[in-house]
């Protein structure tokens, strides 16, 4: 089954998140010919299916293990939504069947499994950790608790702490990120200022809080939980949001949050390798946080049972 060729609408960001998995795999891949070039051993237990009726047990038991099956596919109608892999049902770590609400996001999940060549690297398979996060729930949260831990991160948003020095970057910190502070204060009629020179924590009033944690909870599971990811990713509230307004695209909410280490890298130069990998790795991450929040913003949470919980 040819996955890439049905994929068009999502196809471009979960090429991204692709690139990002060659790389690692590449380096983890380096890391294990270096330690054995020292004389160094490496033990990786290879986790095979058990059984017909489970899939992900112990999914990231090893940093890697070889590929196990032969082809991806997907079923599923009215709202629910399955990835086989050979005929095997995915399953999330805790052991619940693997059920999308659309079938858009299904197929991102088999993408990511389908692109594995050799080695399977879980840990960049984001699609796929955030389903797992929604069904599993392992930190038992509630849709308030996800929109108060997003707004959490605005008193040390990224963009409201621009720094003072050097002059150029000063400059443009204020002008780029001044642009979507102005927006978000506009859209949502809310008091968002930068930090006073020199704080560690900006004080962020009340009623901007409960103004935009009342908007957060006006959306479901799957989509605060993509929401807070990409939050996380950048270290910002303020990005995110414009990006789940569709005032901004990942792409830019990634470099919006990078500014500072973009200006270090064009003045000190840069590691031939690490720079790229960062970018991408934040720019992936958004990227499937996003993909999950938009995917998902107007479908019904009908599987998540802790939706409600206490």
């Amino acid at each position: 089954m040819r996955l890439v060729s049905e994929f068009q609408v999502v196809g471009a960001l979960l090429r991204l998140l692709k690139l990002c998995h060659l790389v690692v795999t590449h380096i983890f891949i380096d890391m294990i010919s270096i330690g054995r070039a020292l004389g160094l051993t490496l033990r990786i237990s290879p986790v095979l299916p058990t059984s017909s009726h489970t899939v992900s047990k112990r999914w990231m038991s090893a940093l890697a293990r070889r590929k196990f099956y032969k082809s991806v596919s997907i079923a599923g109608s009215d709202g629910k939504w399955e990835v086989n892999l050979d005929h095997r049902k995915l399953k999330t770590p805790g052991g619940r069947l693997l059920q999308v609400p659309n079938k858009e996001l299904a197929l991102g999940v088999a993408f990511e499994w389908d692109s594995v060549t050799e080695h399977i690297q879980t840990s960049q398979m984001h699609l796929t950790g955030l389903c797992f996060t929604v069904l599993d729930n392992p930190h038992k949260r509630t849709d308030k608790d996800l929109a108060e831990k997003i707004t959490g991160y605005l008193d040390t948003d990224t963009v409201l702490f621009p720094v003072e020095h050097p002059t150029e970057l000063a400059e443009a910190q204020r002008r780029e990120w001044g642009a979507v502070l102005e927006w978000v204060r506009h859209r949502f009629g809310v008091d968002l200022q930068p930090a006073e020179s020199g704080s560690l924590v900006c004080s962020v009033p009340q009623q901007t809080l409960d103004v935009l944690q009342e908007y957060l909870l006006t959306h479901n599971t799957w989509t605060l939980t993509g929401l807070l990811f990409a939050v996380e990713s950048v270290r910002s509230t303020v990005l995110p949001l414009a990006a789940l307004e569709r005032k901004l695209v990942p792409r830019e909410v990634a470099r919006l949050s990078r500014l500072e280490a973009e200006y270090q890298a064009d003045v000190w130069g840069r590691v031939e390798w690490a720079h790229d990998v960062d970018s991408l790795d934040t720019e992936a991450r958004v990227a499937a946080g996003m993909l999950v929040a938009h995917l998902c913003s107007s479908a019904t949470a009908h599987n998540v049972k802790h939706k409600h919980a206490g």
